[in-house]
């Protein structure tokens, strides 16, 4: 993983990017900042972060990551360092367990449109790229999310820049250094993840220019020396934790991330999150929405330019496809893990910004056009069945007009696009998305919180119930309900509800047992002898699980 190049080539003239840039990230950061602490947290990722950030504060331990009182595993620390920041800035709550992501996702969409605009040395097209991927639907969802992938793309990102000055602009020791200590804060970050994300890319890209060498290829020396000094530089930032969670766990938290994590994603389907091996290219229309024809013209092209010794094509073509490979092959696919391929696909988009506004491909712009139109026609009218189908009355104005406004803003920039006026298509679209979220999380969300269960019990419970109650769940076992609660929730599974209700009367402190009403009944039809005197049912409430679907009837017994 070491640049093309020894020889500085000579630094190719380039506007100013840094005023764009800093508008870029501004821009983006009040939008992904907008809006987070409107709504709850969704089950189940989001909570799982913020309750093992908030464990992590409350606890000291900044080593063993921890929810519920027991070892969470799932993933290394460095998003529970980065999470802690605003959360003891701000306090605990919606906003600043998502304010991270956002500035890490205002942060990636600024720096690619640094790339852009240093790859195509135009600023125009340092704004394009920043559109593309910005106001991408997907990478708006992951950088509003309490979840660990906008912080991964941002260093992804971050290397891919590094690697780039270095093949454009010749080997510095410093750009050396800080590209493999990015790479080693990714390893912390998710593990193999991103070290293969930029591996991969890297070593493809220097055995496709030793087989075909590019514009201004010079084979570089020292190549294997500065390669281990990396490894070292990686090591150095990885190895400490690495080692003090081998010595805490007894190696155990290494062995679950490794076989568990890494091997299990990769060969199985993980928790039913299953898929062909197509499954991302419908997920990677949709996140190229704001400007698909764009996206379909620089693919072309770069793959053309590539193959003829273009080295910024030929680095975004490396980047792509051994990524999309990478995922579509894996067992366990879900749609925000294809993130680190659309950065490529804004840039390839970005690069070609000059053909696409001058209509030289005008089949595959029309194509792209007809696309983007039934992905954005698509999209709104899920949008206004979907409340049709499952009622809720306080949401079904705010979804169909956010369902007409994706509808309608399509159709306009399909178009534009279809004429072709590139720059006015792409306004069109990004400003569809725009409105978007500026429906949806005032208005739309908002009008769901009284279904979602969690928080309002946790705040029903906090009101009526005495200081210091014990809070049992079983039936509903959501990461939320310990987020909002603030303290380890005692969940037992679904058959226990035997088992809580002699801990319910046996104890003698304040304590409340939320259970599914369905559960409560056949207990008590059994012959609830057990029940103390002191516990009723206090709170009884109908709600809808959004994760699995269907309603759901909740009671909270208590013996205050």
């Amino acid at each position: 993983m070491t640049p093309l190049s020894d020889t500085a080539a000579p630094a190719p003239e380039s506007p100013r990017l840094g005023p764009a840039c800093a508008v870029v990230f501004m821009v983006f950061l009040g939008l992904y900042l907008y809006g987070n602490g409107w709504h709850s947290l969704w089950d189940r990722d989001e909570p799982r972060y913020a309750v093992a950030t908030q464990e992590m504060i409350r606890s000291g331990d900044f080593v063993i990551p921890h929810f519920n009182g027991s070892i969470r595993y799932n993933k290394p620390p460095l998003i529970y360092w980065v999470m802690s920041v605003p959360m003891r800035l701000l306090g605990s709550n919606e906003f600043s367990a998502r304010s991270a992501q956002a500035v890490s996702g205002a942060l990636a969409v600024a720096i690619v449109a640094w790339l852009g605009g240093r790859m195509a040395r135009r600023r125009d097209c340092a704004f394009v790229a920043a559109a593309i991927l910005g106001f991408s639907p997907l990478m708006t969802l992951v950088a509003k999310s309490s979840t660990i992938d906008a912080v991964l793309l941002l260093l992804i990102v971050a290397c891919f820049a590094l690697h780039w000055q270095q093949r454009s602009c010749g080997f510095a020791w410093w750009r050396h250094g800080l590209f493999w200590l990015l790479l080693g804060l990714a390893v912390l970050a998710k593990g193999h993840i991103g070290l293969m994300v930029v591996g991969l890319a890297v070593v493809c890209e220097g055995f496709w220019s030793r087989w075909r060498p590019p514009v201004g290829y010079v084979p570089g020396s020292w190549r294997v020396a500065r390669t281990a000094l990396g490894w070292v530089v990686l090591l150095a930032v990885a190895a400490p934790w690495v080692v003090l969670a081998w010595l805490r766990t007894d190696g155990e938290f290494l062995r679950v991330i490794l076989r568990d994590h890494a091997l299990a994603h990769a060969a199985t389907a993980k928790e039913s999150h299953r898929g062909p091996i197509v499954y991302y290219l419908p997920v990677l229309l949709v996140a190229s929405l704001a400007g698909l024809p764009a996206v379909l013209v620089g693919a072309v092209t770069a793959w053309r330019e590539a193959r003829a010794g273009c080295p910024a094509r030929r680095l975004l073509v490396c980047w792509f496809l051994p990524t999309f490979i990478m995922f579509s092959l894996a067992g366990t696919k879900l749609p925000h893990y294809i993130l680190p391929a659309v950065p490529p696909l804004a840039l390839a988009a970005a690069l070609s910004w000059p053909a696409v506004s001058a209509g030289v491909w005008p089949r595959l712009m029309r194509t792209g056009a007809v696309l983007g139109a039934l992905v954005g026609l698509l999209a709104g009218a899920l949008l206004c069945v979907a409340v049709v189908a499952v009622p809720f009355p306080d949401a079904m104005i705010p979804a169909f007009v956010a369902g007409l406004i994706v509808a309608l803003g399509s159709a306009v920039a399909a178009w534009l696009w279809w004429q072709p006026r590139a720059t006015l298509a792409l306004t069109a679209n990004a400003a569809a998305l725009l409105s978007l979220w500026i429906v949806l999380l005032p208005w739309g969300l908002p009008a769901l919180e009284p279904l979602r269960p969690s928080k309002v019990v946790a705040d029903w419970l906090r009101e009526h119930a005495p200081p210091g109650t014990h809070l049992m769940a079983v039936g509903y076992q959501e990461p939320s309900l310990v987020f909002y609660w603030g303290r380890p929730v005692d969940m037992l599974g679904k058959n226990e509800a035997s088992t809580a209700i002699e801990r319910l009367a046996r104890t003698s402190q304040p304590a409340a047992l939320l259970i599914p009403a369905e559960r409560w009944q056949k207990w008590v039809e059994r012959g609830g002898d057990d029940i103390p005197c002191s516990a009723t049912v206090r709170l009884s409430r109908r709600f809808y699980q959004f994760q699995k679907g269907g309603w759901l009837d909740l009671m909270v017994i208590g013996n205050f």
